[in-house]
């Protein structure tokens, strides 16, 4: 949900809501982490969880920013699972069986 569109998502609790804004602040430069923000967040996280949620920000903001510079790109791990998905929804075995019924 890189592009924001978690917005619209209806289902989504507050405190799910509040961890996908961190992460979305904590990603521009500078990050705008503000007392009011901070605030909210602890409406709904304890000072561990906050913690937890900030390192895990933190380190796939890192990653992006490493694999950028060197030009690793990605191996599209989640759409081929979502392809794998719709396969079986048609009926087609998984890759695994299908590898050893030689089909």
């Amino acid at each position: 949900m890189r592009d924001g569109s978690w917005r619209g998502q209806p289902d989504l609790d507050e405190a799910t809501r509040l961890a996908l804004e961190l992460a979305e602040r904590a990603t521009q430069t500078p990050p705008a982490i503000d007392d009011a923000f901070f605030d909210q967040l602890r409406e709904h996280y304890s000072a561990p969880q906050i913690v937890e949620l900030a390192a895990i920000v933190a380190w796939e903001n890192y990653r992006a920013r490493f694999n950028v510079i060197l030009g690793v790109e990605g191996h599209d791990f989640y759409g081929a699972r979502l392809a794998e998905e719709d396969r079986r929804h048609e009926g087609v075995p998984p890759a695994s069986q299908r590898q050893q019924d030689g089909s």
